[in-house]
């Protein structure tokens, strides 16, 4: 993807503080001094971005995902390279222009050797959230990779007090899949086991594992005992 296909939005979702994301990727290298036609494609692209995020885009993608509140919009260029400094310099005319409306832009780096596990964890806390909704008391994701085999559940307790099973996201599973293939190049091990505790609103406790195996976990392809894990989804 480039951001030449200014006309679009390219990636929304809700963060897990409750911003509205709207993503770009640029696939194109920037290089020192020969990057006009990019500065000027991200120049339309990110005009495009904040007349949605002013014309009430953002607050659309919150109902979808069933959360009336608003708490602002981030707009991200995601880039192997590091942008020209006209791309950084319109960016913080973002930040500087548009605060009173609670918008902020901002680049990350996609190149490989800057995506740690860190940043995967964070991104599956993410996906977690948007994946079980707000009507909840508390929700469990777990997950069990071990060489090409794996699966992965995720269970929600309501306000009620029952407890549903909901399926993971492709997005979740494509998590999922990076972290393990960060923790290979790393040199942390091949394999994945792990859960994501969400409870009392946002707060959650996440924990990985590439060592050990809980005994609560099954492993993929194994009889699953009633009552002790939800439904799963094989990666």
């Amino acid at each position: 993807m480039t951001v030449a296909e200014y006309d679009r939005i390219e990636l929304v979702f809700v963060s897990s503080t409750n911003r509205v994301v709207l993503g770009m990727t640029e696939e194109r290298p920037y290089v020192a001094g020969s990057s006009l036609d990019l500065d000027e494609d991200f120049r339309r692209k990110i005009n495009t971005y904040i007349d949605a995020a002013r014309s009430g885009h953002a607050a659309a993608v919150y109902r979808v995902n069933g959360d009336s509140r608003t708490h602002g919009v981030d707009i991200v260029l995601y880039s192997r390279t590091r942008p020209s400094d006209v791309v950084l310099h319109l960016i913080e005319r973002v930040n500087g222009e548009l605060a009173a409306d609670d918008i902020r832009a901002r680049w990350e780096s996609i190149a490989s050797n800057d995506i740690g596990v860190d940043v995967v964890e964070h991104a599956l806390v993410t996906e977690s959230l948007r994946t079980v909704g707000s009507d909840r008391r508390a929700a469990l994701m777990w997950v069990v990779l071990i060489g090409r085999d794996g699966a992965a559940g995720v269970q929600v307790e309501h306000g009620d007090g029952s407890i549903a099973d909901v399926a993971a996201s492709d997005g979740l599973l494509a998590l999922l899949s990076e972290h393990r293939h960060v923790s290979v190049r790393t040199g942390r091990g091949a394999w994945l086991s792990g859960r994501i505790l969400i409870e009392n609103g946002q707060d959650y406790t996440c924990r990985f594992s590439t060592t050990d195996l809980p005994e609560w976990m099954p492993l993929p392809g194994a009889p699953r005992r009633p009552g002790r894990v939800g439904s799963a989804r094989t990666i």
